[in-house]
């Protein structure tokens, strides 16, 4: 959803055009979405995949991911369509770092659920990041 939702915002944004709405019913379906992953993992995957019931949680935390990635796509078609390509690039580099740094100690500590939450914290430091620049150009 968020790669789908940058493909018609950044044009959008590009032309002057700023679809408000479109970013904050994308936000909140999101949000729908994680509540729905959450929700619906522990019912759901036991029925269809009997076997793999230890997945339940990662799909759960992967699920939570969604929103932060959600609220980074609308950043980063507003900064590419202000030609402000370099925020973008550092908040990938923030990404990275934090997701690098989170996978080794998290990893090491749990395991494929640190795997997972790694993820979580990657998007949430790149979309932090994009919150205080956003609030630092307006």
């Amino acid at each position: 959803m968020p790669t789908i939702l940058i493909q018609y915002i950044l044009p959008q944004e590009s032309s002057g055009n700023d679809p408000v709405k479109l970013k904050k019913y994308a936000i909140v379906s999101s949000i729908g979405i994680a509540a729905l992953g959450v929700i619906l993992a522990p019912i759901g995957l036991p029925w269809i995949f009997p076997k793999y019931e230890e997945v339940i949680i990662l799909v759960q935390i992967f699920s939570i991911a969604i929103i932060p990635r959600t609220v980074v796509m609308t950043f980063q078609s507003k900064f590419l369509a202000k030609e402000r390509s370099g925020i973008v690039l550092i908040g990938v580099l923030c990404y990275l770092g934090t997701q690098v740094a989170a996978i080794i100690i998290l990893g090491e500590m749990l395991e494929v659920t640190g795997l997972a939450i790694a993820l979580v914290v990657g998007e949430t430091s790149q979309m932090l990041y994009f919150i205080i620049k956003n609030r630092q150009f307006n």
